[in-house]
């Protein structure tokens, strides 16, 4: 038997129990799968709780591939140093911006 429809309230509190994992917040809630999950956030978008990332089916969240590192140089995310230093191409080459919320977490 399927669970009743969460409330609004109720769905947007899984959401940021869950840090914006929607399979997981549907699970959560008592459902076998979150397809409706997914288009009822669709439909709803004001129901994504504020301040929650929303995370990317193949992953977490979008965040950059290079950040500021404490020492004022970039640091590479991918492969664990400073980019000055790291095998990433230089950025002239990059398809995506390396400093904007372009690849998974």
């Amino acid at each position: 038997m399927m669970p009743a429809r969460a409330s609004d309230e109720a769905l947007t509190a899984a959401l940021r129990t869950t840090q914006g994992n929607v399979n997981a917040a549907a699970r959560l809630l008592g459902y076998r799968d979150a397809k409706g999950t997914h288009v009822r956030l669709r439909r709803n978008p004001h129901l994504w709780p504020e301040g929650v990332a929303r995370r990317e089916p193949g992953g977490g969240p979008r965040v950059a591939a290079w950040q500021p590192c404490q020492c004022g140089e970039w640091w590479c995310r991918l492969h664990g140093q400073h980019v000055s230093e790291c095998p990433c191409p230089p950025i002239e080459e990059w398809t995506v911006d390396p400093y904007a919320g372009t690849t998974p977490r």
